[in-house]
Parts: C-alpha cells; sequence; structure tokens
C-alpha cells in the first residue's frame, strides 16, 4: 500500500482551504492509480515468466 504524506497548510481566508485540500487530494489519487497500475504490470511481469 502506497503512503503518502502531505503536509497541510491551512488558508483560513473566503473558503480556500477546501480548494487546496482537493487539489492535494486529487495528485494523491492521481499517484496512487499510477502506483497501482505499475504494481500490476510487474506482477503480470512476474507471473509470465513463472509460467
Amino acid at each position: 500500500m502506497l503512503r503518502v504524506h502531505v503536509e497541510m497548510v491551512a488558508v483560513k481566508t473566503d473558503g480556500k482551504e477546501k480548494r487546496v485540500m482537493k487539489a492535494v487530494h486529487s495528485e494523491v489519487t492521481a499517484l496512487t492509480v499510477l502506483w497501482n497500475a505499475i504494481v500490476v504490470r510487474v506482477h503480470a511481469t512476474v507471473l509470465r515468466e513463472h509460467v
């Protein structure tokens, strides 16, 4: 499992905090999806070599 440490800087003016959190969340999601794709590809390659 991929663990991502994100330091959150809270911006308290007119709701910007939510926007910053959403941007960070979408970046983490993209990273997780990419990481999962790499793991699946490596796993498939290993299986193919062992068969």
